[in-house]
């Protein structure tokens, strides 16, 4: 669970910044973040609160 008192958090869009660097020294593509956000990894989604209408997610 993501506590905003306690850690930093960001909009989908700018969580690629935050991310290493995969091949060739690029980052994962916003399009992915939102998957990750919607349909998850192997059964796991990235763990996200709604603030208004914006997806926010912990960095």
């Amino acid at each position: 669970m993501i506590d905003l008192s306690s850690e930093q958090v960001v909009t989908l869009s700018k969580a690629p910044n935050h991310l290493p660097e995969r091949r060739k020294g690029k980052r994962p593509n916003i399009a992915t973040i939102y998957r990750w956000h919607q349909n998850g990894v192997r059964g796991i989604r990235l763990e996200t609160i709604m603030v208004g209408v914006y997806p926010l997610t912990m960095t």
